[in-house]
């Protein structure tokens, strides 16, 4: 095998042959020649080199005839770009009339040979290859042996000990190509080195340890049993855990997957056993641990093998199904649809689409299995019009079928077979399928929507690409993954909702429609809807549903829409009123994006005016929807009380929303209204409020001041408050114009 040039840091190869070799020089190529980088002391004593030989070239320190011979050898191993191999004599002056050298090309970063590594010994040529094999097990990134070394260190303590009982740990970083695509290269690579240190340092002295390629490390445990290295593995998981980077104000956390084999004599098996176990424990999620089992793995194979044949003779047969779930506008209640495929097999019973699905992908079989559902899908819609005119209709389309004649047989030509429009179709893909080809993905997106389909991210976040990659097409919409709806719900967590509330702001500059897909409660579907969310999905609106079934499921979930504004207690005419009023407001709200939108740089001067002015303690500016209140800006308050929205029954600013009036509380313990509020009880004695009204007459929210002690509050410290409402309307209407247009 021909070795060529290495693209790696040659001061790290400086410093491995320095530990190898006493006569090392690292040179800079110019374009007038080569400069001397850094030499070995046993290097400049053989050349003969001045002291201060740093940045003087090769014909700067030697005669015409030395320094030309000495180009000729450089100028080959460049324009070769591998290693060059001969003997020459020494300048005048040294303790040797010949020697033998090695030069050695090094790539920079554009791929130009940038600095060579002369190594200068009594080299025989045998000698010379051995040195150069053990360069080629050398991962440069990590400094660690690579898997070339691994593998012949492990078959080599085999052999030589008998019944040695060793675990190798196969380790994978999960999604470290999406990391790549956030940070780059450099900081990947960054990132990857610190993983590998964290690592190294875990690990028993004696263990072998290396990388593998890309975001994999292998390590063999000597005289371990499976509990050890479990335990190892665990400790390992863990570490890489604790890890975390920033990407455009978010962290990014990380996490491994890890396979243990052992109970081989042979090397191969042994790490072959352990990387078939990682990708067992990827499967099952990021950040899982899978024991290489023969018996076990066997029977899971033949398990699977089995399910794949019916599956295939359920496709031929045309027996995997389609059901509908309705996707609910969170404005009007009008609904579109996704279609889902649905198997039940004879020995297996209901499978699940995430078990039967990536048994598809493994073969062209998910061809078939999607144009099937595409076919019954456009079938569907031609004889039910009255179910789907005016909707759209959203298919997941697998990244096995990226591919523009995959695409024309499979989606296309059903909905040209009859006479649908693309438009009336939004195909789902995932983010990972983006970002692994970025420049593929761009061309199949613009592809897909010149074809006229509506193109969306499914499992929105959950790769953690989603901050940087989505300017880079031209979508749609994203889907947001229930994994982050499900702790949005009554007792809201601050993280997830910063999180949520993060992905609308970035859909909403984008002009991305939003989906929320994993809707189970009323208090998800209130919250999302304050947010802006466009459209909800979920088990609380409904169910998939046979097609049969789709227009019940289709009213009964739009009425739920609208009925979460409870009619309050009053005589019907008056309710409906209320009740107009209330819908009016909100849809100022949500049309506005005011919830959405970041006002804290000019609100927290507000809020310190104000609570100086009055001298007062706690100062706030709250926007209230249907179901919530939520802090914008506040001085008194600790941060963790307002992070995450209020329940709307909690905060006395509901009574100044209802009733569009300024309120007043000098002393509201001694108030037979409020002295068993839930502020009043938690020792707020003071509290005044004042409607922050719109151009049009709407309420959006409260200016309020509160205080422990009782205090006094005239009617002119009222009119001045009322007073700051309008600075406060005039910062939000700066705010609002200088908002991106969609």
């Amino acid at each position: 095998m021909k070795t060529r040039s290495w693209k790696v840091d040659p001061r790290y190869l400086y410093d491995f042959f320095h530990q190898l070799y006493k006569a090392v020089f690292l040179m800079k190529v110019t374009d007038t020649g080569y400069e001397y980088v850094q030499v070995t002391e046993e290097a400049r004593r053989l050349g003969s080199l001045p002291v201060d030989y740093h940045g003087k070239a090769i014909r700067d320190i030697y005669p015409a005839d030395v320094g030309d011979k000495l180009h000729i050898q450089y100028d080959q191993a460049v324009e070769r770009g591998e290693p060059i191999f001969y003997s020459d004599r020494l300048p005048d002056g040294s303790d040797h009339q010949y020697v033998s050298s090695v030069l050695l090309p090094i790539e920079d970063d554009e791929g130009r040979i940038g600095s060579v590594i002369a190594i200068t010994n009594e080299l025989k040529e045998e000698m010379l290859h051995g040195m150069l094999h053990s360069v080629t097990k050398i991962d440069f990134l990590t400094q660690l042996p690579n898997l070339v070394w691994i593998k012949e260190e492990l078959q080599n303590l085999l052999e030589s000990r008998d019944g040695i009982q060793v675990q190798v740990l196969y380790m994978n970083v999960d999604r470290f190509k999406l990391v790549n695509e956030l940070l780059g290269i450099d900081k990947g690579n960054d990132l990857l080195r610190e993983c590998a240190g964290r690592i190294k340092e875990l690990l028993p002295e004696d263990a072998m340890f290396g990388r593998v390629d890309g975001d994999e490390f292998v390590a063999v445990l000597k005289n371990a049993d499976t509990v050890e290295a479990r335990t190892a593995a665990e400790r390992i998981m863990e570490a890489v855990a604790s890890m975390t980077a920033e990407a455009s104000g978010m962290r990014l956390n990380f996490s491994a997957c890890v396979g243990i084999s052992g109970g081989s004599e042979y090397a191969g098996s042994l790490i072959v056993n352990a990387s078939s176990a990682m990708v067992e424990a990827k499967q099952e999620g990021p950040g899982t641990l899978s024991l290489h089992e023969k018996k076990g793995t066997a029977q899971k194979k033949m398990h699977q093998m089995k399910m794949e044949i019916e599956l295939i003779e359920a496709v031929e047969r045309d027996d995997v199904s389609v059901v509908y779930q309705p996707k609910f506008s969170a404005l009007d209640g009008a609904a579109g649809v996704e279609a889902l495929a649905r198997w039940h097999s004879e020995e297996f019973g209901q499978v699940s689409p995430g078990v039967f699905i990536p048994i598809a992908e493994r073969s062209p079989l998910i061809e078939k299995l999607t144009h099937n559902v595409m076919e019954q899908v456009c079938r569907d819609i031609d004889a039910r019009p009255d179910i789907f005119a005016g909707s759209i209709t959203a298919v997941n389309l697998s990244a096995k079928l990226l591919k523009k004649e995959a695409v024309n047989r499979v989606i296309a030509a059903p909905v040209e077979k009859y006479g649908l429009s693309p438009s009336m179709f939004e195909l789902e893909i995932t983010e990972q399928m983006l970002v692994e080809d970025m420049k593929s993905g761009r061309e199949m997106v613009d592809y897909l929507r010149r074809l006229g389909f509506r193109v969306v991210i499914d499992d929105f976040g959950v790769s953690y690409s989603s901050l940087n990659y989505l300017k880079n097409f031209s979508l749609d919409g994203i889907k947001i993954d229930k994994s982050f709806i499900q702790d949005i719900d009554e007792s809201v967590n601050p993280k997830e909702y910063q999180i949520v509330t993060f992905m609308m702001t970035l859909a909403s500059k984008l002009g991305l429609s939003v989906t929320a897909e994993g809707v189970e409660t009323i208090g998800q579907m209130e919250l999302l809807t304050d947010l802006g969310c466009e459209y909800l999905q979920g088990f609380y609106l409904s169910r998939p549903m046979p097609l049969d079934e789709l227009p019940e499921a289709i009213r009964e979930g739009t009425e739920k829409i609208p009925g979460v504004w409870e009619k309050p207690a009053y005589g019907d005419m008056v309710a409906d009123i209320l009740l107009e009023t209330e819908r009016q407001r909100n849809e100022e709200l949500q049309k506005l994006g005011v919830l959405q939108t970041d006002f804290s740089k000019a609100y927290d001067r507000i809020t310190r005016v104000v609570s100086q002015t009055f001298d007062v303690p706690v100062a706030f500016i709250g926007f209230m929807s249907h179901s919530r209140q939520y802090i914008k800006s506040a001085v008194g308050l600790r941060h963790e009380d307002i992070e995450a929205p209020i329940p709307r029954e909690k905060t006395m600013c509901t009574r100044v929303i209802e009733s569009g009036k300024s309120l007043v509380l000098q002393h509201a313990e001694k108030d037979p209204m409020y002295k068993d509020h839930l502020l009043v009880q938690s020792g707020f004695q003071f509290y005044a409020s004042v409607p922050l009204y719109t151009d049009s007459g709407h309420i959006l929210g409260t200016l309020c001041l509160m205080d422990v002690k009782p205090r006094s509050f005239s009617s002119e410290d009222l009119l001045q408050l009322e007073e700051f409402t309008y600075w406060v309307m005039a910062e939000l209407n700066h705010a609002l114009q200088k908002r991106p247009q969609q």
